[in-house]
């Protein structure tokens, strides 16, 4: 069995996917780092920032939306910003131990209290995905 979640083409996963050209009217693409859709029962959305760089207000307000919309549909979401420290662009970020900052649940931000990622994700699944 192969070891999930590693990343299997490191090579291209430093090739940029350039989204210039796409645009409608004030609108660009925006990216996504983590989603976890699971069990059909719940989703997870994480944008992974470094330092104190501010997510993008059209970033945020999309992924907004997004969980917004999860929830009409009858699926709990949460969308949560982490952030790191890790200066060196050749070193890896271990998601599960980056510290959440803050997230998002039924249109409320709610500020995260020293809690990794992960930790934040496991709460979240055992309450609203089992």
């Amino acid at each position: 069995m192969q070891n999930r979640g590693v990343i299997k083409f490191r090579e291209r996963k430093k090739q940029i996917l350039d989204f210039g050209g796409i645009r409608f009217g004030n609108i660009t693409p925006t990216d996504i780092d983590v989603l976890i859709e699971y069990h059909n029962k719940c989703y997870v959305i994480v944008e992974v920032k470094y330092g104190q760089t501010e997510i993008l207000f059209g970033q945020k307000l999309a992924l907004e939306r997004m969980c917004d919309d999860f929830e009409k549909a009858g699926k709990p979401s949460v969308f949560i910003i982490s952030r790191h420290e890790i200066d060196n662009p050749e070193e890896d970020v271990t998601l599960a131990k980056v510290i959440a900052s803050k997230y998002y649940f039924r249109k409320t931000w709610t500020a995260a209290h020293n809690e990794t990622t992960e930790e934040v994700i496991r709460r979240f699944i055992k309450k609203y995905g089992d």
